[in-house]
């Protein structure tokens, strides 16, 4: 069951994946681990997270 979480994509930065291209291939959500993903473990959303959601 937990297959299900696991990753069919990887990239070296969220801001620049392709989202409109996921969208046509049939992709309607994408999990993130904002730690260390998007920001330092345990700081809060910078400027840039808050604008890529």
């Amino acid at each position: 069951m937990l297959e299900t979480f696991y990753p069919d994509h990887e990239a070296e930065s969220a801001y620049g994946l392709d989202y409109e291209g996921f969208h046509k291939k049939g992709f309607r959500g994408i999990i993130f681990d904002i730690d260390n993903t998007l920001v330092p473990h345990g700081a809060p959303a910078d400027q840039a997270a808050v604008e890529l959601f």
